[in-house]
């Protein structure tokens, strides 16, 4: 090996390190990350075409590491992490270290990935009204159907603090419902203890009349765009705003008598490249405000019947990250591994615009034992 190529780590969150060499995962998409797909030629061959030896690391040992591990590698790569230490990133960057993919631990929780958008101006004006609900017993309370009440939505989505650890066993992790069947829902969330177990919890959030522009004035339809943050204003200039070519419709008259899983809900429907290219400013406004490292996102959004982009979250680890564009452009992972290997950034001042984000993000936590409304007005504590 040469001795000069530099070194880099990806570290996957302990979850998805299990999964990564076993044989019964060989279609997942972390595979798929890791070892190529017949589009991508994966992240191990990928940093090995651009000089670096990649190894694979379980995060557990990033927050257990001394100095030898630090001392190893001379890039980090946390894009399939969830739970980092921010004082890991803050020792890596004061030493030297290239280091993307991160994002504070907050944002792998709906509920904080709401309250800190709601209370940042940037976040605010994309978010719906949702109710953050930690506990079953303030689910069924006056509060929360008041609350209720006052959404313009007639239709509502409920999604888990934590989606991995309250999966359905139909495997999906929303529900939907009319605003009417309030008290159904409360009578049916509360037999399910996945969805209150330790800090998990429920957001309910308004699911908005759309009378979408891209899909012929179609209701209630939901587009899916990547988004990075932390690149330069000329990578973030030429990202393509396309949504892997596939929205779906949501069918909600079905859910108008019963609760549905999101899953039994939706058509699918295929659409051009690059339709979202309008909410450029807004979208990359939004992701400014989260981490100012550089950091992969999928983001599910709708479009009001006014023509406003609203969000209906964030992921930092997306099953989506590998769906092909039009015009044989690359994957988003492969577009934005590019774009982070030739961008370079003045590790000081990224340390000064860390510190300060770490100091926003755990303004969330005075929130997080409340039941409280977080959307396009700011955040209030309503039990």
């Amino acid at each position: 090996m040469d001795k000069k190529r530099k070194r880099v780590a990806i570290v996957l969150r302990g979850s998805l390190f299990n999964c990564a060499f076993n044989k019964s995962y060989a279609q997942s998409y972390l595979q798929k990350y890791l070892f190529g797909d017949g589009f991508f030629s994966g992240e191990l061959s990928f940093y090995k075409n651009s000089g670096l030896e990649a190894d694979i690391l379980e995060e557990e040992r990033c927050d257990l590491a001394g100095a030898e591990i630090f001392s190893r590698y001379d890039v980090f790569d946390l894009q399939l992490t969830a739970d980092i230490p921010s004082y890991f990133v803050l020792y890596c960057l004061s030493n030297g270290k290239k280091v993307f993919g991160w994002a504070p631990r907050q944002f792998f929780s709906k509920q904080a990935q709401s309250i800190y958008l709601a209370l940042h101006p940037p976040g605010r004006i994309l978010l719906p009204e949702q109710i953050l609900v930690p506990d079953r017993k303030a689910l069924g309370s006056a509060a929360v159907r008041n609350a209720v009440g006052k959404f313009r939505s007639e239709y509502l989505i409920a999604k888990s603090f934590y989606s991995a650890r309250s999966r359905m066993p139909d495997g999906s992790d929303y529900r939907i419902f009319h605003r009417d069947k309030i008290g159904d829902f409360a009578d049916f969330a509360s037999r399910q203890d996945k969805w209150f177990h330790r800090d998990n919890g429920l957001v309910l959030s308004e699911l908005l009349q759309t009378r979408d522009p891209y899909l012929n004035g179609s209701n209630h339809v939901v587009h899916k765009v990547h988004l990075p943050s932390g690149l330069s204003a000329r990578a973030c200039g030429k990202w393509p705003l396309a949504c892997n070519r596939i929205s779906g419709q949501l069918q909600l008259a079905k859910a108008r008598d019963e609760v549905k899983t999101i899953g039994e809900l939706f058509r699918q429907h295929s659409w051009e490249d690059g339709c979202l290219e309008t909410y450029r400013r807004e979208l990359f406004d939004l992701i400014r405000i989260i981490t100012p490292l550089p950091c992969l996102f999928g983001a599910d959004l709708m479009i009001s019947e006014e023509g406003r982009p609203f969000l209906l979250e964030l992921n930092k680890i997306a099953a989506t990250f590998l769906h092909i564009y039009k015009n044989n452009r690359p994957s988003p992972l492969e577009e934005y591994l590019n774009a982070v290997l030739s961008d370079n950034y003045h590790n000081g001042l990224m340390i000064e615009k860390l510190q300060n984000y770490i100091s926003l993000a755990s303004d969330t936590e005075s929130y997080l034992k409340r039941t409280v409304l977080a959307g396009s007005s700011g955040v209030y504590v309503c039990d």
